[in-house]
């Protein structure tokens, strides 16, 4: 059962100590948790989507927010079934010096460049496609009767985030501190998974 957003807000407002909302507006606290979920999901990669890339022949840069507006990091890319190897573009430099210009026919090695662009190496001779595994920006949350976009094993992740902006807010250093220790902890263990 997914957990909706009030229940969050309620639960950060009693962590808090701050039940009735007068520090803190529920308002206040639900954009707070779409921040956090949306910042967690970027990190987690908890909320991923699917999608087809055109490759355009001597293409090599690929505009990834103007083509998928919902992206924000790219995951996998598969090529007629085969995936991709992930990489970063010192690699490239120290592959082949002439990379930018190597034109070939599949397409084996991407990189993302920044938040928009991807490279596909070596460029295709001819039109062909490749599947984009990709974090999905989730947005905020609306209200607080939607349900939380992340899994229900990450909701405690932004229990804790949006906790400690609030208790960091309301110059509580001690308990925010000790509590991103738990979260920096949380988070590792998550990605380990």
């Amino acid at each position: 059962m997914a957990t909706t957003a009030g229940v969050v807000v309620t639960e950060v407002l009693r962590r808090v100590r701050d039940e009735q909302g007068l520090g803190h507006t529920r308002a206040f606290v639900l954009n707070v948790i779409s921040h956090a979920q949306r910042l967690l999901n970027r990190v987690t990669g908890s909320v991923l989507t699917d999608a087809t890339l055109t490759l355009q022949p001597k293409l090599l840069v690929y505009d990834l927010t103007g083509t998928f507006t919902d992206a924000l990091r790219v995951v996998t890319m598969t090529y007629r079934g085969e995936e991709l190897v992930k990489t970063d573009l010192s690699f490239l430099r120290n592959v082949d010096v002439a990379w930018p210009r190597n034109v070939s026919g599949e397409p084996r090695v991407f990189s993302q460049v920044g938040l928009d662009l991807v490279v596909i190496y070596p460029v295709p001779t001819e039109p062909d496609t490749v599947t984009v595994t990709y974090v999905k920006d989730i947005g905020l949350i609306p209200g607080e009767d939607q349900d939380m976009s992340l899994p229900d094993h990450a909701i405690p992740l932004v229990t804790d985030l949006a906790t400690a902006i609030l208790l960091i807010r309301q110059r509580d250093l001690i308990p925010a501190t000790t509590l991103i220790k738990k979260l920096q902890k949380d988070l590792q263990r998550y990605r380990d998974e």
